[in-house]
């Protein structure tokens, strides 16, 4: 049997408190209140984790998205995490130069002039001969590109290097050039005529060369502008021919 207390009330003599009810209604809210505390704080816990870990992305500059491309641009590097005398410089810019093989492709045609924009240039950073600390990333870096259209590489020459921009590179081995075009133009009997590229595609050079703390390494992917322009019904498209690269210290 429940015990009641009757409060006497000059409004309303009848009015009847269950205790009972009233205790097991504070308990009931207290128990409500607990669990919403330590919802609580089970979510700003979880959040501060989240925080963390995107804060050390973030100052790791690795990528988190596929490993074989490079971050948005160059200043998200992972280079860039070390100091300056740990770091080289790279030299990156584009030559023309004549292929010995001639290409296969057919409805080549002969162009006065043959100019591209480069969306991205990615190297690929891959060493591990040592047990430092930076030698333990291995992934793409992007350039900087100060000047990413070549005027003409018609006329250029291995002697006459048209150079893009200047990147700081952690030093160690690297092994691979991306270049992304965007978009090219090409001078045929006189009319200039945007070339078709292919959307989303990218050119992939396996080409080793050293970055040297301090010191400045000159890469030059040498292009054959001569057969780089085809005609396929009444269009023309960018075949993006190699001759080589030039790599100096």
């Amino acid at each position: 049997m429940g015990i009641k207390h009757v409060l006497t009330n000059p409004l309303n003599n009848d009015m009847e408190i269950n205790w009972t009810k009233v205790l097991w209604i504070a308990v009931f809210v207290a128990i409500i209140l607990s669990v919403g505390i330590l919802i609580g704080s089970s979510l700003e816990h979880a959040s501060n984790i989240v925080a963390q870990n995107s804060s050390s992305n973030v100052q790791n500059n690795i990528p988190t998205a596929a490993i074989d491309q490079g971050p948005a641009n160059y200043k998200l590097n992972f280079s860039n995490q070390y100091p300056k005398n740990l770091q080289g410089n790279l030299q990156f810019g584009i030559t023309d130069g004549t292929n010995a093989i001639q290409s296969n492709t057919k409805d080549l045609v002969s162009p006065q002039n043959v100019s591209i924009v480069f969306r991205k240039v990615e190297v690929k950073y891959n060493n591990n001969t040592t047990n430092t600390k930076s030698y333990k990333y291995n992934g793409w870096e992007t350039l900087d590109l100060t000047n990413n259209v070549t005027s003409n590489l018609l006329s250029l020459s291995s002697q006459n290097i048209e150079y893009l921009g200047s990147t700081s590179l952690i030093s160690g081995s690297y092994s691979d050039i991306k270049l992304y075009i965007a978009s090219a133009t090409a001078t045929i009997n006189g009319v200039t005529k945007n070339l078709v590229v292919a959307s989303n595609d990218y050119l992939e050079i396996a080409q080793t060369f050293s970055i040297h703390n301090l010191q400045t390494t000159y890469v030059a992917v040498q292009f054959d502008a001569s057969q780089m322009v085809e005609n396929m019904n009444g269009k023309y498209y960018l075949v993006p021919n190699l001759a080589g690269v030039n790599v100096s210290y």
